[in-house]
């Protein structure tokens, strides 16, 4: 999901919460979800929800950079499937 719109392409997203104040941003996967917990000072929150919006609606999925992603998710079930602590 970090992948970039017509918009704003590439890694528009990260370089946006580094620059305006050191934010967060990151992505995990469960069993039954995925989400993307968000941190940056609340001054450059209508700036982040348009990115989100962008994103949402005009992500921009290439061949090349879909399959490695598959890999990661991939990998994540397996862990969470495998986890003892999961019933």
């Amino acid at each position: 999901m970090f992948k970039g719109t017509k918009r704003f392409p590439g890694n528009y997203f990260q370089n946006f919460t580094m620059v305006n104040g050191g934010g967060s941003i990151n992505g995990s996967t469960t069993l039954d979800m995925t989400f993307y917990p968000q941190a940056c000072p609340s001054k450059h929150l209508a700036a982040l929800m348009e990115l989100e919006a962008d994103r949402m609606v005009n992500l921009q999925l290439p061949e090349d950079q879909v399959t490695p992603e598959l890999r990661v998710v991939a990998n994540e079930r397996r862990g969470n499937e495998n986890s003892p602590a999961i019933c």
